[in-house]
């Protein structure tokens, strides 16, 4: 993982601050916010791992030459707004007695997120008009993701639902003096995001199907069918477009094509591409995957007993 690797050490001082921060919440926040952050702490073997949120302001070096503080800041800041955002997702799924406590720990994330940004950029910087505009982004897209089919109609508005993580990139860039370069980052970093959000909903097919919760892989199958994604598709017409149709060799060749926008900016973004390319790799991997198995089936006569199931 060359776009991790490298600040391996610098991750390990980010996340000791976090854990720090974390530690002087008031009881019982203290040890429920250590315990939410195990989830997401990139050294835990089975946690989620976001690498986006937190190394970003490393990767923005390439062109935005922040110091060693402003990027460990910005990347602390990073977590607890990864911390902030997930809690409100969980929050806005969950069903569950327990939202209370969720959103009054979402509150102190939040507080430290605002505290280290304050520190580089007082409230009259142009910093936080772009924060406001990429905090309504994600409003908007949450609001309306069961309702607009962005991976057909409108693409990079997938990326929407993450869009707070770019106040990492913004701001390295106004530390840096560059901000005539926020535009064209915002935009590559959409087309990671896209790509990233497409990963996921690969993996979580089945049951964003069964939640009726909006998914990318749903949706292209959906149109492959001309039919609305919105709950009309099946579990066996997706089964039959991923292991008959080659789906995700068509989702695989898609996010290539998100690729070839970082490739052929102007901008060099070079462990941001790194990441992205890992992304698609994975996919192109997982529709190889799909190909050979079908390929072993079809020569032991299983596929119709496989898909009959």
């Amino acid at each position: 993982m060359n776009y991790f690797t490298p600040f391996e050490s610098e991750m390990r001082i980010v996340f000791d601050d976090v854990k720090q921060r974390i530690s002087l919440f008031p009881e019982p926040f203290d040890a429920i916010g250590l315990n939410y952050l195990q989830k997401f702490d990139v050294f835990q073997t089975d946690s989620a791992k976001n690498y986006i949120c937190y190394l970003l302001p490393y990767w923005m070096r390439d062109i935005a030459p922040i110091s060693d503080e402003q990027a460990r800041k910005l990347s602390v800041a990073g977590v607890f707004n990864m911390l902030y955002y997930f809690i409100l997702d969980d929050a806005m799924d969950s069903v569950q007695t327990d939202n209370k406590q969720k959103l009054s720990i979402a509150q102190l994330f939040q507080l430290e997120t605002h505290g280290l940004l304050l520190a580089f950029f007082p409230a009259e910087s142009p910093f936080w008009k772009h924060m406001k505009q990429y905090v309504k982004e994600w409003a908007v897209s949450v609001a309306a993701e069961n309702i607009e089919d962005y991976f057909q109609n409108d693409r990079l508005k997938v990326a929407n639902k993450a869009a707070p993580v770019k106040f990492a990139s913004t701001g390295a860039l106004l530390l840096s003096g560059k901000p005539e370069l926020i535009s064209e980052v915002d935009t590559l970093i959409s087309y990671t995001l896209v790509t990233l959000q497409m990963a996921d909903d690969w993996a979580d097919w089945n049951e964003d199907l069964k939640e009726g919760s909006y998914n990318c892989l749903v949706s292209l199958a959906a149109s492959t069918y001309l039919i609305d994604w919105s709950g009309t598709i099946t579990e066996k017409q997706m089964q039959n477009a991923i292991y008959i149709n080659d789906l995700l060799k068509d989702y695989s060749a898609q996010a290539k094509l998100n690729h070839s926008f970082l490739e052929n900016s102007s901008v060099p973004l070079s462990y941001l591409s790194l990441f992205h390319s890992s992304i698609c790799s994975n996919l192109e991997s997982g529709a190889k995957r799909v190909e050979k198995n079908r390929s072993l089936l079809l020569s032991g006569g299983g596929l119709q007993l496989f898909l009959s199931k």
